[in-house]
């Protein structure tokens, strides 16, 4: 990665806990890329996808609709439909 690209990702210390715990840029494997750390972000990545592999064959075997946290999902009266 470039110096131009990691600086999209920086994330000064004034703002992690104003963050979302979704946000990108608290992500493991993300952060390891970044680091350098390709081995370790790797696994990351891939302990990230068997988490959610898991949720989601929970979800549907117990027929669990997914209901967004940080979002409320509303029809906006000025688009056409």
């Amino acid at each position: 990665m470039t110096h131009f690209n990691l600086q999209f990702n920086y994330l000064p210390n004034t703002l992690r806990p104003l963050l979302a715990p979704t946000d990108s840029r608290l992500r493991p494997d993300q952060r390891a890329l970044e680091n350098g750390d390709f081995k370790l972000a790797a696994t990351e990545k891939n302990r990230l996808e068997e988490k959610q592999r898991t949720v989601r064959k929970y979800n549907e075997k117990h027929k669990i609709e997914h209901k967004p946290v940080f979002f409320d999902e509303w029809q906006n009266p000025d688009d056409p439909e």
